[in-house]
């Protein structure tokens, strides 16, 4: 264990027990909430420090100004690109304007064309969270002029709220098969692609 790490180690140690004496003293607010707080500072202080002085030099973000990765560094060119975006914007009941929502969308589909050429397959999808989502999505894939392009929604009822869903409400294993399982026909078509003339199992 280097010296940083103990130094840390202890750190920790010393903001638990702070917590703890918080949780377990019987006091005041204000004495419950100075253990809480010597806690915090004690745990983050280097964090605050090290964000106050990025703030001062005009860098809010701990992170290199120089890109690490620009796209011009490899030559990988994937078969197909699947953006499947919206859901959090409309899960709060605020649904963004649509104008808005279009405009940042084909700024994306545009950095999309010109990372990967105008000729890449691209499927656009709407999640089940609202149905002016899939409005949206499709008002944007027509507006963007783009021949490689389709936008599909992924129905309600593509998957049980109950068995196919897992943490914070997103599919697990069986619900992404299930989304996947309504791609598969999109795909085929934007790539060429054979489907498996199969049936499921």
């Amino acid at each position: 264990m280097t010296k940083q790490n103990k130094k840390d180690l202890c750190k920790i140690l010393v903001a638990a027990v702070l917590f703890v004496l918080g949780n377990a003293v019987q006091a005041g607010e204000v004495v419950r909430f100075g253990l809480f707080f010597a806690a915090f500072l004690v745990a983050g202080l280097d964090v605050l420090i090290n964000a106050v002085r990025n703030i001062t030099y005009g860098q809010v973000f701990d992170e290199s100004k120089e890109y690490l990765w620009t796209p011009s560094m490899v030559t990988y060119r994937p078969d197909i690109v699947v953006i499947y975006l919206g859901t959090n914007d409309f899960s709060c009941n605020a649904q963004p304007h649509e104008q808005g929502f279009r405009k940042n969308y084909l700024l994306l589909l545009n950095k999309i064309v010109e990372n990967y050429g105008k000729d890449i397959p691209i499927l656009c999808m709407a999640s089940p969270v609202d149905p002016y989502l899939y409005d949206y999505v499709r008002s944007a894939a027509e507006a963007s002029g783009l021949k490689n392009i389709a936008y599909m929604a992924v129905s309600k009822s593509a998957y049980n709220q109950e068995g196919d869903l897992g943490a914070s409400w997103h599919p697990n294993y069986k619900g992404h098969l299930k989304v996947a399982s309504c791609m598969i026909p999109y795909i085929s078509t934007l790539t060429g692609w054979a489907m498996e003339e199969k049936p499921y199992r």
